[in-house]
């Protein structure tokens, strides 16, 4: 092939074309610069890209597979919904403040889920969740009163999640980890009895 030639005349790319660098003003390329700092989790990379997404109004127009995945319902045992496993494990007092802080949970959805980086954090933190749950409250539920029930799910599901976002676009705390649950729980992820 020595002593052939390629053109790239009349190709199209829906953009810029080049065989080498393209060093233009009119260019749609992007390069972002992310520091990380001293943080080394996922999170804080994602929530470093999620700043420039932002900023250059880089939305995704589907979401990713695990977040989708959460917004289906997955119902096990006929008990469906969050108002549903609340009565359902004696806890209809609490009806009111689970949707309160679930509805907190859902407007951050909402409002930052329309970001590739924001949707890897929430499924990050959903999946991190769930798995949570299923490991150390699922298996411990039965035969408990709701406040040892109320101890797990803040000593291995809200308190951890709490935690895990200090700085950035947005900031998690207790109420909006308790969201979490409250939203998980409403798509059959999570639930309060046996």
């Amino acid at each position: 092939m020595f002593g052939d030639t390629t053109t790239q005349s009349n190709v199209t790319a829906g953009r810029d074309n080049a065989g080498g660098d393209i060093n233009n003003t009119n260019s749609n390329n992007q390069i972002f610069n992310v520091s990380f700092g001293d943080e080394k989790s996922p999170i804080a990379a994602w929530m470093a890209l999620l700043v420039e997404e932002i900023k250059h109004n880089q939305q995704a127009s589907d979401f990713i597979d695990t977040l989708q995945m959460y917004h289906e319902k997955h119902s096990h045992d006929g008990v469906d919904g969050l108002e549903a496993k609340l009565h359902h494990s004696g806890r209809q007092s609490e009806v009111s403040l689970a949707l309160r802080k679930k509805e907190l949970f859902r407007r951050l959805l909402a409002k930052y889920s329309m970001f590739e980086s924001a949707q890897q954090i929430f499924a990050y933190l959903l999946s991190k969740l769930e798995q949570d749950f299923r490991s150390y409250v699922l298996p411990n539920l039965a035969n408990r009163s709701g406040g040892e029930i109320d101890e797990l799910f803040g000593q291995y599901v809200v308190g951890p999640c709490a935690t895990e976002i200090k700085s950035g676009v947005f900031c998690l705390n207790a109420a909006i980890a308790a969201g979490m649950v409250y939203w998980l729980a409403e798509q059959c992820y999570v639930r309060w009895h046996a």
